[in-house]
């Protein structure tokens, strides 16, 4: 799942700038 707009993003989900989910 992609996580977007998360104040402290997941380290499990990268590249959240790019909108990529790991």
């Amino acid at each position: 799942d992609i996580t977007l707009g998360k104040s402290p993003p997941p380290a499990n989900e990268v590249d959240i700038s790019k909108g990529e989910e790991k």
